[in-house]
């Protein structure tokens, strides 16, 4: 499924603005948007629901025969921690988050597909007065509790993680944040996970090949979210996006929406698809912030309006690369976690417990460590795992090592022309200087030292 993401846009616009915003949506196909509801400004005071102009959105977008998504979020003065007047505030109570988002839940039955709680609460811009897992579980699970207990067939989503790689200042990195959530019981209180694989100008199939890019954050959330129980449950993508600023063009911005939307379709855990935003925020601005719509501030579309429209008209179309691997079977190596890649002289289309790789017509299959190195240096396996031994297609020859329960090592060029099986494993990675004049690698009976002045030397022990 995939549909727009509006955020608090839709919500404060006038009606001719709203109506507009909703027959650019219109125009995309799409049969779902969210949005936010500002709990500050519905329960301004404690008992007091100021729900019209929520109404009047979710109404307007049922008339277009949408389906509604919407994301509690924003904290009253009464409620917030501190008596702080600033939305993105905690509430000083989790309960009375639960209970206005049982209220959601009651006043809007039948209307909303689903609700998400907060949005992206690992970032300090959004969760005050610090990102905080075990006070946003506690939110969760009230939450949760309330939803059910009104609405038991509404789905809740949880997380709307930010793809923040690190623990900073700015925010909690979204592993970690996930796994503090775990660690204070949020499982079983979810029934789906949500994430914003924002990557600026990469997409998502070519994010899988560097470490922290929103694809390895979305394996790694996923697996604690397997290894917590929760495996079954989908990952949805509530934002995603690429401001048409700098170098992403809006055709770039266009191609980019097209190929994630086609490429998310291949993992196992894949849930709906928001793109994010319908309009630019402001005119004429160069800030990246402002200029996310598929539609320019004065609503002219920008060409992923059309490339939206295309996504929903044929769901099923498939990428090549995805096709090549389709028909292949049990593999052994549990479900995909990513999308298709190419890597190396080949494609790579990772997995559970492992990767199968394609290079020419010849399918390899090989296990997660195997395949881990394989990943770190761009390369394709292109043989089968024997003796502890894989090849790779690299010119001048690529092979890793690896024994069950060790670390797996990689060689190549001239270290590998002068390895010999005298000398055993490798005991690390071949080490190779800035310039390529020197390399060297230890083995478990000796080592190997290149450089471009001597050549080669084996020493043996």
């Amino acid at each position: 499924m995939l549909g727009l993401a509006g955020g608090s846009a839709l919500v404060y616009a006038d009606p001719v603005t709203r109506a507009a915003m909703f027959d650019i949506v219109s125009n995309t196909s799409v049969r779902i948007v969210r949005f936010d509801i500002p709990w500050q400004f519905v329960e301004p005071v404690r008992g007091r629901f100021e729900w019209n102009f929520v109404d009047q959105v979710i109404d307007d977008a049922r008339r277009r025969n949408l389906s509604v998504l919407c994301s509690v979020v924003g904290t009253p003065q009464w409620a917030a921690l501190g008596g702080s007047g600033v939305a993105q505030t905690q509430p000083a109570d989790p309960e009375e988050f639960g209970k206005f988002c049982g209220a959601v839940a009651a006043r809007y039955r039948g209307r909303l597909a689903a609700l998400e709680i907060w949005n992206e609460p690992n970032g300090t811009l959004f969760f005050r007065p610090e990102p905080n897992a075990g006070a946003y579980t506690a939110m969760v699970v009230s939450a949760y509790r309330r939803v059910k207990s009104g609405a038991p067939e509404m789905p809740v989503v949880v997380g709307a993680l930010g793809p923040l790689t690190g623990t900073n200042s700015i925010g909690v990195a979204a592993v970690e944040f996930v796994a503090q959530m775990y660690a204070a019981g949020v499982a079983g209180h979810l029934d789906a996970m949500s994430f914003h694989p924002y990557d600026f100008g990469a997409d998502l199939a070519t994010g899988g090949l560097y470490d922290q890019s929103p694809c390895r954050q979305l394996i790694a959330i996923h697996a604690l979210m397997a290894a917590h129980g929760d495996g079954e449950k989908k990952v949805w993508l509530t934002e995603y996006g690429a401001p048409t600023v700098d170098a992403i063009t809006p055709q770039r911005q266009a191609d980019l929406i097209v190929a994630t939307a086609r490429q998310w379709t291949e993992v196992s855990y894949a849930g709906p698809m928001f793109v994010y935003g319908i309009r630019d925020d402001q005119a004429n601005s160069p800030d990246p912030e402002h200029n996310y719509g598929v539609a320019t501030f004065a609503f002219a579309p920008k060409p992923a309006v059309e490339a939206v429209a295309g996504l929903v008209a044929s769901p099923g179309a498939m990428r090549p690369e995805f096709a090549l691997f389709r028909d292949r079977g049990d593999l052994g190596i549990g479900a995909p976690v990513a999308p298709v890649r190419r890597q190396g002289a080949g494609l790579a289309y990772e997995h559970e417990r492992g990767t199968v790789f394609r290079v020419g017509t010849r399918f390899v299959v090989v296990d997660t460590a195997v395949a881990e190195v394989a990943r770190r240096f761009r390369v394709a396996a292109s043989s089968r795992f024997a003796r502890g031994i894989v090849d790779c297609a690299v010119p001048g020859g690529f092979r890793i090592f690896a024994r069950p329960g060790q670390p797996a090592y990689a060689i190549y060029g001239a270290i590998l022309a002068a390895w010999s099986p005298s000398l055993g494993f490798p005991v690390g990675d071949q080490q190779q200087s800035e310039d390529g004049g020197v390399a060297a690698c230890r083995f478990e009976r000796g080592q190997i030292v290149w450089t471009r002045s001597a050549g080669t030397k084996v020493t043996r022990s």
